[in-house]
């Protein structure tokens, strides 16, 4: 009886100590639970003005009658830290028009990669192999 009352003890506490740590990453506005890359600084090799000319340049692939996805993915991904800033970092959340105007491509939601690839950025977890592993594990269990 000792043992499990210990054992439990330090369960309680350990639960304890993870609350706390998640409690002070939120404060220092670091990742948030199931947010891998909350905020990222950008990357050494750019700077805001790199990074905005690359948001242009998907503004003008996503205009264009036949888009290239592989461009357009690719700079998706190297603008990732600039779109993260202008929508957590704003002091003022922008409204959801103001940011597909500046990032049409997050619009084209009929390409379903774009949701996915979107999804990876932020919680780094791949939302499509998450998905069908649920969804068997709930037809294995349906009678």
């Amino acid at each position: 009886m000792a043992g499990e009352d210990r054992e439990l003890g330090w369960k309680r506490h350990i639960g304890y100590e993870v609350a706390s740590y998640r409690n002070n990453l939120a404060k220092a506005g670091k990742a948030r639970k199931a947010e891998v890359n909350y905020i990222i600084n950008l990357p050494k090799d750019q700077t805001p003005a790199t990074v905005e000319t690359r948001r242009e340049e998907i503004i003008h692939e996503v205009e264009k009658t036949e888009r290239n996805q592989l461009v357009i993915g690719k700079l998706m991904d190297t603008s990732y830290a600039l779109r993260r800033h202008e929508i957590v970092g704003a002091l003022v959340a922008p409204r959801v028009r103001d940011v597909v105007d500046r990032w049409p491509a997050l619009l084209m939601i009929f390409y379903y990669f774009t949701v996915f690839a979107e999804f990876h950025r932020i919680n780094n977890v791949n939302l499509r192999n998450q998905f069908y592993k649920k969804l068997d594990t709930r037809l294995n269990s349906s009678p």
